[in-house]
């Protein structure tokens, strides 16, 4: 059946205003599960290679960093290694133990760990262990003198000079605050670049009743080759030790030789203030994000936060509210207000002790900022199960690789009727699933410190009651992350 005149005008309004909003909601959905700033948990290697300080001010503020890390750090017997030793250094001998004993549960053979322990028993009164493993290791051919060093002579380390926890390596002096730099390369193929639907035709729903055209452009995937670049900075500051201050700023961009058309880049900036009270930790966070791209429409966003983590049994518990502020360049009757909480919790798998799982829930509220769009306000939810481990070393190699499994389920709803050409005007709701499988691991041994290959595979699903925004799409990443 040919629509008469009128009818193909309004179809061309319709199609344009549902390619604006489909990609707002996109967007939105995007920006809403991404981290601006990444917390230092992804840094686990690099905080444990991050040399002593040696005034108390930036001693403070790396230890804090190395705390708020811990949780997701947990299967990295380096890392926790080296947080024991940290609160050896400022003499909480119970708090290194807590860690050492997990490192060494990760990795018996850890010569750093083992030297810590002992000493960490020896100073709440316990000198024992030291003395055993003074005699245990008599005919070793393999201990750092320096381990020998700090064995027999276990005074505290910091009358002595600043040293990196776990190593005993001396550093030059140190100001009051410590960073952190990453930067990230990846190449790989997409099986669906622009997030595209399948779409040959449509059928809309005017007044005199429902018309199925053949779209003159049939939407349809475009697969292809792209790279990804990714730059953090991070520095922290600690004026007390149950405060931090942490800042940081992170660009990212991908581009698609093949189809630059679909390329997009971000900057975000981030503010934090940790206060630890107790076993708790609460923090305040400040984010800001700039995103456009041939892909996407030019956007701004503020994000301002309040968390609180803590212990809950053998696990680790994690609440926080946001509130969020978006505005769109071109188009601002996308323009949103959003409000949420969410709530999650990371345990350690007692069977499996180099894994750790996870489960999180959230709940929104996304307010048009204008009576006219599409579909009004939004309720949104969702729910994401996370498991972390390490999986053993390779080769001659001292860092082990590791896995990072998340799946999201989300899923979205407007409170009023999207359009009244679209099924119709039925309420929008969409529900989205993804599975990211993210494996790092040494890149080569020269440079196992500080380099790490990297391998992404995401898998994504977005199904809708409106075809136009349900999509399916596929990608895989490899390459480099360098820290120092």
């Amino acid at each position: 059946m040919t629509p008469h005149p009128p009818a193909r005008r309004v179809l061309r309004v319709g199609l344009v205003w549902l390619a604006i909003s489909a990609g707002a909601s996109v967007r939105a959905e995007t920006e809403a599960d991404l981290d601006p700033l990444p917390t230092p948990s992804a840094n686990c290697a690099a905080l444990a290679a991050t040399p002593w300080p040696r005034s108390a001010q930036a001693q403070a503020a790396l230890l804090r960093l190395m705390e708020v890390a811990a949780d997701a750090c947990n299967n990295d017997a380096v890392f926790l290694a080296a947080l024991g030793g940290a609160w050896l250094e400022v003499g909480d001998a119970k708090q290194a133990l807590l860690r050492l004993e997990r490192a060494l549960l990760l990795d018996p053979e850890l010569l750093s760990a083992q030297a810590d322990h002992a000493l960490a028993l020896a100073a709440l009164g316990e000198p024992a262990a030291r003395e055993e493993l003074v005699r245990a290791w008599q005919d070793r051919t393999d201990v750092p003198p320096v381990l020998w060093k700090r064995l027999n002579d276990p005074a505290p380390r910091l009358a002595r000079g600043a040293t990196q926890p776990g190593t005993g390596q001396a550093d030059a002096p140190a100001a009051g605050w410590v960073q952190l730099r990453e930067i990230q390369l990846l190449a790989g193929y997409e099986d669906n670049l622009a997030q595209s639907p399948r779409l040959s035709e449509l059928t809309i729903t005017p007044p005199d009743g429902p018309i199925t055209l053949p779209l003159e452009r049939p939407l349809e995937p475009r697969a292809g080759g792209a790279a990804l670049l990714d730059m953090t900075w991070q520095g922290a500051i600690s004026p007390s030790a149950t405060r931090t201050y942490l800042v940081g700023v992170q660009a990212s961009a991908r581009h698609a030789p093949g189809d630059s058309d679909t390329d997009w880049h971000s900057v975000r900036l981030g503010l934090g203030a940790y206060q630890t009270t107790g076993e708790w930790r609460w923090q305040l966070q400040g984010r800001a994000q700039y995103a456009g791209g041939a892909l996407t429409e030019d956007s701004r966003m503020w994000r301002l936060g309040l968390g609180a983590e803590g212990p809950a049994g053998d696990c680790s518990q994690r609440w926080y509210l946001e509130t969020e502020d978006r505005r769109y360049r071109e188009f601002p009757i996308n323009d949103a207000q959003v409000a949420g909480v969410a709530a999650s919790l990371l345990c350690a798998v007692p069977s499996l002790r180099t894994w750790t799982v996870g489960v999180s829930l959230a709940w929104g509220r996304d307010r048009a900022r204008y009576e006219q769009r599409p579909g009004g306000d939004q309720k949104k939810s969702g729910v994401g199960v996370r498991a972390l481990a390490n999986l053993g070393r390779n080769g001659r190699s001292g860092n082990p690789w590791f896995l990072d499994a998340q799946w999201r389920y989300s899923h979205s709803e407007d409170e009023e009727g999207y359009s009244p050409l679209l099924e119709n005007n039925v309420r929008r709701s969409i529900k989205n699933q993804q599975l990211l499988l993210e494996l790092t691991g040494p890149w080569f041994e020269l440079a196992a410190d500080s380099a790490a290959s990297v391998i992404q595979v995401l898998v994504s699903r977005e199904k809708s009651n409106l075809a136009v925004f349900s999509f399916d799409a596929a990608s895989i990443y490899g390459g480099l992350r360098y820290k120092w």
